[in-house]
């Protein structure tokens, strides 16, 4: 990604000169606003993007300097989300349960490879 004034480009490699795509924002969200550690959303009048950065403290570098190019100040100490790590001691078990329209035969015997359904996005 390169940051050119108001306009995100994202190209193959840092030094690559093909564009791929871009972005023309005119708002920023950081992480602690949108309560994902890493991420931000930029937005224009038309959408709003969701941007993650996988490397820690990128995403809200990214951040700072999308506001230095909307006139804003930033403060690396506000607004940054913090991940919360919990340990389940239990596991939690989601079971599939038939409905009206989806794998009205299926059961545990043959350990759900009889599981049938054709959803509105496709085969499950």
């Amino acid at each position: 990604m390169r940051l050119q004034e108001k306009t995100i480009y994202f190209t193959e490699t840092a030094k690559s000169p093909l564009v791929l795509g871009s972005i023309t924002f005119n708002k920023v969200k950081d992480s602690a606003d949108i309560n994902i550690p890493g991420c931000f959303e930029v937005e224009n009048k038309f959408a709003t993007w969701s941007l993650c950065e996988t490397e820690e403290g990128k995403g809200d570098e990214w951040v700072c300097k999308i506001k230095e190019a909307l006139g804003m100040k930033c403060d690396l100490t506000e607004g940054v989300a913090t991940v919360k790590k919990i340990k389940i001691t239990q596991p939690v078990m989601i079971v599939p349960l038939p409905s009206p329209d989806c794998a009205t035969d299926w059961n545990y015997d043959l350990h759900g490879t009889d599981w049938v359904c054709n959803c509105n996005e496709g085969l499950e």
